[in-house]
């Protein structure tokens, strides 16, 4: 419609026109014609917009400009929580950028690309790692006693550490080598990009080429330089309306041809980066890791608030409920509050849930330490438990809940003088959340001995205060996180299975999912809601050992030029993860019975 066209036109220059009818404008970065396959032109806006400047970012045509911005506003503009996705710029002009993963998918939303000072990249990064983990982590103590536990946690941690750097080498190998182009936010191969954008010169060669003047006498304008022709009244050219058009059409064709693979990696990071490396297998296996984590996290919610909620109950109403019920309950609640497709719907809830979860553990905390000051430690204390050793071994790796896909994000999310020194910032983020965790962990293990609850928060006192307050702030804490945490598997789970939001039975298919999911969970809880423990041990070793210890070795292999010394430690750590991943699995599930919360 003309109204489209004239509202997508550029604003008038302030040079004074000439008095014909028409200019032509000059051309720019046209060059000489490309075979198909050959390397993109210096000049070309793809390359560009790798390596160019915030203020002096490269300008893909009008039209172009226009079709991207159109399906931003409809499918495309809300970001995946865990899987990233793509967002115009906050000053709504020109380009495009990648949007982050919300990993925090999970513990909470990082900031636009680049915004992020050294505080808020700290802050982020104990939000992305800081989780339930730390209630389950005085128990695994118990499990292994306070020298094995300690031994095992800082372990996992320099393995951990040590992915992430493969993990950052790969990303920086890929970025500065210009490998992978970004265009729409996300991660395709340079032939893909290539053979894009001849396809765009076929359609546009016409009008780019074109010396003839429209039957206005308005000449055709050079699309892909960006330039737009303006007549003498204002309005835009029928040539350049007709390349909108076009633009817009042919943009809502990509769209339509992208694959399932294609839309779970366009918003980059963790899985455009396997995508690229490992190819198909490679998407397949850090999503099933990461919907596994988020997954297995929602399903300790259910179990948490139950156990809670029954002495809380007892506690003001006198009245005795059963765990079942009460995960009933929670799921009636969460299928109304899992409803919201947009993820910036739960900033307030985020926000309230972090807040109660500093103030709860600072509370147990000093429960501890009270404990310790008054009577000393327990007298069943140990240093070592090697019968179960192995469940322990899946919690630490748990403790950091997936946060390997988040580190890319994390880093894009940094202003660019902090970039270079990124990895220092996050591993002496990492070594303080670790340092914490255990000697909370150590203090809550040395008060309550051998026999402390899984969820740690059973074990304060039964009085209104601390027990009961504490108790009621911490289910508060985890009801208003669990959307937010469910959030990037119903993304995935309507990608995959769902239909159209713009359309009716669309919407009703995705709400669908969405109480189907977390019914699932819901029943899974029910079923299982005694075994917490072994349930912690087994997203640990299941889903958060492959993402942190197997994956990234394997894309360092596939992207970054190896030495012998470095392939050899690549491999060792990836049999080791995989060594782990196994034997502590297996251990898990063949001890399932034992298990009790």
């Amino acid at each position: 419609p003309l109204q489209y066209f004239t509202a997508a036109a550029p604003a008038a220059s302030a040079e004074p026109r000439s008095s014909s009818p028409s200019r032509k404008q000059p051309e720019r970065g046209r060059g000489p014609p490309r075979r198909r396959g050959a390397p993109l032109p210096r000049g070309s806006w793809q390359r560009q917009a790798q390596a160019a400047s915030p203020e002096a970012e490269p300008r893909p045509s009008m039209g172009l400009q226009n079709s991207r911005r159109r399906l931003d506003s409809t499918e495309l503009e809300m970001q995946s929580a865990n899987y990233g996705g793509v967002g115009p710029r906050e000053n709504g002009t020109e380009g495009m950028q990648p949007m982050p993963h919300s990993a925090e998918g999970c513990h909470g939303e990082i900031a636009e690309s680049g915004q992020n000072g050294f505080f808020a990249t700290v802050v982020a990064t104990f939000k992305a790692t800081v989780g339930p983990a730390v209630l389950y982590l005085p128990n695994g103590f118990a499990q292994a006693g306070i020298v094995g536990a300690l031994g095992c946690l800082f372990v996992s941690f320099f393995l951990f550490v040590f992915g992430i750097l493969r993990l950052l080498e790969a990303w920086h190998e890929v970025a500065i080598d210009g490998k992978v182009p970004q265009t729409y936010g996300g991660f395709v191969r340079l032939e893909t990009i290539e053979d894009e954008e001849e396809d765009e010169m076929e359609i546009f060669s016409d009008r780019r080429s074109s010396k003839t003047r429209s039957p206005s006498g308005l000449a055709a304008s050079n699309e892909l330089s960006g330039d737009a022709e303006v007549a003498d009244d204002g309005g835009m050219s029928l040539g350049n309306g007709l390349g909108l058009a076009l633009d817009l059409a042919a943009a809502k064709q990509r769209e339509a041809a992208k694959t399932v693979v294609d839309r779970l990696v366009e918003g980059g990071g963790y899985e455009g980066l396997a995508h690229l490396a490992l190819g198909t297998w490679g998407v397949y296996a850090a999503l099933f890791c990461s919907v596994m984590l988020q997954c297995g996290v929602c399903l300790t919610y259910y179990i948490f608030i139950a156990e809670n909620g029954q002495m809380l109950l007892r506690h003001f109403f006198g009245i005795s409920v059963g765990l079942r019920p009460l995960i009933v309950l929670h799921a009636v609640v969460q299928v109304f509050l899992s409803l919201p497709r947009r993820i910036e719907t739960y900033k307030i809830t985020n926000l309230v849930g972090s807040c109660s979860i500093i103030f709860a553990l600072f509370i147990i905390l000093g429960v501890a330490c009270e404990g310790l000051a008054d009577s000393g430690a327990a007298n069943d204390v140990v240093a070592l438990k090697v019968d179960t050793l192995y469940i322990f071994v899946g919690m630490a790796m748990f403790v950091f809940e997936g946060a390997a896909p988040l580190t890319i994000p994390l880093q894009e999310a940094a202003k660019p003088h902090l970039r270079e020194k990124f990895k220092y910032i996050y591993i002496l983020t990492q070594f303080l959340i670790v340092t914490l965790f255990s000697i909370f962990a150590a203090l809550c293990y040395l008060n309550f001995g051998a026999d402390i609850n899984v969820i740690v928060t059973l074990e304060l006192p039964k009085s209104t205060w601390p027990g009961a307050i504490v108790r009621l702030v911490y289910c508060v804490a985890v009801l208003v996180s669990y959307p937010l945490m469910l959030f990037p598997v119903t993304k995935v789970a309507v990608l995959v299975f769902g239909g159209n939001d713009d359309e009716w039975s669309g919407r009703l298919r995705n709400d669908v999912l969405r109480v189907a999911l977390v019914s699932v969970l819901a029943l899974i809880a029910i079923v299982e809601v005694h075994a917490l423990d072994h349930i912690v041990a087994l997203l640990g070793c299941l889903a958060s050992t492959p993402l942190a210890l197997v994956l990234p070795p394997l894309m360092h292999i596939k992207l970054v030029k190896q030495s012998r010394r470095s392939m050899f430690v690549n491999w060792a750590t990836v049999v080791l993860g995989v060594i782990i991943t196994v034997v502590t699995t297996v251990f898990t599930i063949r001890t399932w019975g034992s298990a009790s919360s």
